[in-house]
């Protein structure tokens, strides 16, 4: 996954957005539970969180939670928002070289 040479030309960006969208409907397509999407998306977020470090890029935002979102089955909501609250919280399981996490709430 990591490239060297990705490090050594101009073009790396120093700030990656990343959108969470999609996570429930891909655990329904492998036959699992909805909440085990978002707990899948939390955990890819934090290995691209890892790799940008590694390779240098600065800045990473992620929207994690719509207004949309709010419409959600109560349980639901409850979940998405323990799963991404609770990733950044866990600033030591994600190594991010002394970088640190806001969150931001609506």
């Amino acid at each position: 996954m990591y490239n060297k040479n990705l490090t050594n030309n101009n073009y790396l960006p120093k700030h990656i957005g990343v959108i969470m969208d999609g996570n429930g409907r891909w655990a329904k397509s492998k036959g699992m539970s909805r909440s085990k999407g978002h707990v899948a998306g939390v955990a890819n977020f934090k290995a691209v969180a890892k790799y940008c470090n590694k390779i240098g890029v600065k800045y990473m935002t992620a929207y994690a939670f719509s207004t949309e979102n709010w419409n959600r089955p109560k349980a639901e909501v409850n979940a998405c928002l323990l799963y991404t609250s609770d990733a950044a919280d866990e600033e030591d399981s994600v190594d991010l070289g002394g970088r640190r996490i806001i969150k931001k709430k609506n």
